[in-house]
């Protein structure tokens, strides 16, 4: 009884003796994995770092355009609303044409001078001014604009009420891109 006693001892202790080597091969796998997990962590925590960097840089370069464009857009916003005071307070009539010989703008002094609303005017013709006997000279006024010339001349144009009343007029053509858009 005590050899089987002795066997069963030798086999458990080589078994025990596997089991242990296995072990060991599956600890030293095991922190083979962990050490390439945490080689791998800390590469990607470099790159989070580094790409975190570079997304505060951004976002400060993104701040500080957004504050020159605020600035931008307030300095335009304060020319813009000058630039309106002087056509609105001006004791001279202005308006604007596009390409289509259409009215696009009409200060309040042009309107009421000819007996109109702004809005009885903006969108219409601006050859519902002109008397049928100065058609010609419109035509060629218009052909000066189209050939790029600004010009001044001298005249009647028909009220609301269909009388006549008299300008001086300095009109000067509008280009964008060598395209006519229209005249003020």
């Amino acid at each position: 009884s005590f050899g089987i006693y002795r066997t069963r001892q030798r086999k458990s202790e080589k078994l025990l003796h596997v089991q242990h080597h296995q072990l060991q091969e599956e600890i030293a796998k095991r922190e083979k994995v962990e050490a390439k997990l945490r080689k791998s962590h800390a590469i990607l925590e470099e790159r989070v770092q580094e790409r975190t960097y570079e997304l505060t840089l951004a976002n400060q370069q993104l701040f500080a355009e957004i504050a020159e464009r605020k600035h931008a857009e307030a300095l335009l916003r304060a020319s813009e609303e000058q630039y309106r005071s002087i056509v609105e307070t001006a004791q001279e009539g202005i308006f604007m044409y596009d390409a289509n010989w259409r009215f696009v703008f009409v200060n309040k002094q042009f309107a009421d001078l000819l007996g109109y609303t702004r809005e009885e005017m903006v969108g219409h013709p601006i050859v519902m001014l002109v008397f049928e006997h100065d058609l010609r000279a419109h035509a060629a006024r218009k052909a000066k604009h189209l050939a790029g010339m600004a010009h001044v001349y001298e005249n009647a144009y028909r009220k609301k009420n269909g009388d006549a009343i008299w300008f001086r007029v300095s009109s000067s053509p509008i280009f964008r891109e060598g395209v006519f858009c229209g005249a003020i």
